[in-house]
């Protein structure tokens, strides 16, 4: 009766600690996805069409070689927006290029260094640049 009492109490010893182990594993993790999060920051663009009537707006992003990154073209009716997907998770010194109907084109040099969006404002004849935080 003594050896099958000590069977069972060394089972949910063992039981224990691996519970014990996969919590810390668990918490382990989350901790390197937030590190990977500051260290690894996600980049969207925005894109606002504050005019009163559509546009067709290509974003273009490029690195410090001018190599493009990402371009993608928005038709955006007056008052709406779009979203971009993740572009950017690196750090660093980026220029956007952010061309209107084909014919007004506005360069901004950003420096992403955390989450954040860029967004891009469209009025009558002008673009805006401004930032907003998660």
């Amino acid at each position: 009766m003594g050896k099958k009492i000590d069977t069972i109490v060394g089972v949910i010893v063992v039981l224990l600690l691996i519970i014990t182990i996969y919590g810390f594993s668990q918490q382990y993790v989350e901790v390197k996805e937030q590190q990977n999060r500051l260290d690894n920051p996600p980049f969207r663009i925005a894109v606002l069409n504050e005019d009163v009537k559509s546009h067709e707006i290509t974003v273009e992003v490029l690195d410090a070689n001018n190599s493009t990154l990402y371009i993608s073209s928005y038709s955006i009716e007056s008052g709406d927006f779009a979203l971009s997907p993740v572009i950017l998770t690196e750090k660093g010194n980026y220029s956007v290029k952010v061309t209107v109907d084909g014919n007004i084109t506005k360069n901004a040099n950003i420096n992403f260094n955390e989450e954040k969006t860029l967004e891009i404002d469209i009025y009558p004849g002008s673009i805006d640049f401004g930032y907003s935080m998660p």
